[in-house]
């Protein structure tokens, strides 16, 4: 089984296990901080491959945005990410993020990153 987020971890704590796990190459525990839709919408190969050109990456600010509403929530993320020479053309995340609980009593999942 994937190594979901806590069910109490906050939103924002979700949102630095991913990048840490992203910075360590832990393509696994950063997938599985996203949501059951994006999963199914891409494997994790397509994921890692899509990930693994970010070098290093460092939260360094997350603001919340006004319209987070009950199971969900929006936040804006300041990121430090050192890129490889693979990264030329791909497209990087936006700096906003919106997390959702699939469940009432479910973990915080990331649903996506925005501009």
């Amino acid at each position: 089984p994937l190594p979901l987020p806590p069910v109490d971890m906050s939103p924002e704590d979700v949102i630095r296990r991913f990048w840490a796990a992203i910075d360590a190459e832990d393509y696994r525990t950063a997938y599985a901080a996203t949501s059951t839709d994006t999963r199914a919408g891409q494997s994790l190969a397509y994921f890692r491959a899509t990930w693994e050109c970010v070098k290093s990456a460092r939260v360094l600010e997350i603001t919340p945005k006004g319209d987070s509403t009950g199971n969900a929530r929006t936040f804006t993320t300041q990121i430090a990410m050192d890129l490889k020479s693979s990264c030329d053309g791909k497209a990087l995340p936006g700096t906003v993020v919106g997390l959702v609980r699939e469940t009432p009593d479910g973990s915080w999942l990331i649903r996506a990153f925005l501009d």
